[in-house]
């Protein structure tokens, strides 16, 4: 049985769906450079916890969302990153220290 989307789940899968991969690496390097200062286990928890959160509050599946980011990350082509991400992971090797 499919699950029901409540109108603002469905509303908001829509915009993910019509957003640009430029504008979602924009929102994600905000994010990494707000943990930035943290250690490598608290920024990873705390993104994730974050997305929990915001899936919780939007009731959204993590599915959904994961499925559309990594299909803004990666390309359809041989599965290759996009540019805009090539530069935050670029980012995170050359500034973060682990």
């Amino acid at each position: 049985m499919a699950e029901v989307k409540s109108e603002t789940a469905q509303l908001l899968y829509d915009l993910m769906l019509r957003t640009t991969p430029k504008k979602v690496a924009n929102a994600a390097l905000g994010a990494i450079d707000g943990v930035q200062a943290n250690r490598v286990e608290e920024q990873l928890l705390g993104l994730a916890a974050v997305l929990i959160c915001m899936l919780h509050h939007y009731n959204l599946s993590h599915i959904d969302v994961l499925g559309i980011a990594d299909n803004m990350v990666y390309s359809g082509d041989n599965n290759n990153m996009k540019p805009e991400f090539k530069v935050i992971t670029k980012y995170m090797k050359d500034e973060w220290r682990f």
